[in-house]
């Protein structure tokens, strides 16, 4: 549990600093790189979870995690579009919609806010397990 608390916090982390700070290509590459290796921990979710049921559960229990990750990345990208549109400030370049930069930054952070979200889930989770 603690690993999969660490690899949330350090996405969480290296996506704000990519969504907000300007910096060298080399720097983003590298945060990138950070947040692709943290998101290992979602298989990690999946040993987690088959350690704490019955063996004869395993499966489905495998079957419904999947399910619950892939439907955050369902729900996530809509939510993100909206919270952009949301942002808007109405400007129209050649019959489009233009959002500016804070737009797309305030769409982008519900990716580590929920990373911090089910990080702390995970967290209490472990906690009341011990």
């Amino acid at each position: 549990h603690k690993l999969i608390v660490v690899c949330g916090l350090v996405l969480a982390l290296a996506l704000v600093i990519v969504i907000h700070i300007e910096m060298p290509y080399v720097l983003v590459c590298t945060c990138c790189f950070i947040v692709g290796a943290a998101s290992s921990y979602q298989i990690l979710v999946f040993v987690v979870n088959n350690h704490m049921v019955p063996k004869n559960l395993s499966a489905v229990t495998a079957a419904v995690t999947n399910s619950i990750i892939m439907s955050f990345g369902f729900l996530f990208h809509p939510l993100i579009g909206a919270v952009v549109e949301f942002a808007w400030d109405g400007m129209i370049v050649d019959g489009n919609h233009h959002y500016s930069i804070d737009a797309y930054q305030y769409g982008l952070m519900i990716i580590p806010t929920m990373a911090l979200i089910g990080t702390a889930m995970c967290y209490t989770l472990s906690r009341g397990r011990k």
